[in-house]
């Protein structure tokens, strides 16, 4: 399961790897935000689901936003409640195009 790499770190395999489009409303500027993710789960212990996002808008500079952010957790439920708090930091709401 294991398998330690060169720097003698072990290398835990993926078990679920999944493209994601994250959405959200900044009320301040109301305008859209978009991230492009990638929801990674490991076999590994301690925080084994990560979220890599990553936004090319030019938008997210203005308002002083990270354009790369990496959230690490135990769960799915854990890292996407995570994911929350760091929107509502930046007064962003999860939300979907669609309502």
């Amino acid at each position: 399961m294991e398998q330690a790499n060169v720097t003698g770190k072990p290398k835990y395999a993926v078990l679920f790897e999944s493209a994601e489009e994250i959405r959200g409303y900044h009320t301040k500027s109301r305008s859209w935000i978009h991230y492009s993710a990638l929801l990674t789960v490991k076999n590994g212990s301690g925080k084994p689901v990560t979220i890599d996002m990553e936004s090319d808008s030019v938008q997210l500079f203005i308002l002083e936003i990270p354009v790369k952010y990496r959230i690490q957790a135990e769960t799915i439920t854990d890292a996407y409640a995570t994911l929350v708090k760091f929107f509502e930091a930046y007064g962003i709401i999860l939300r979907s195009y669609k309502r």
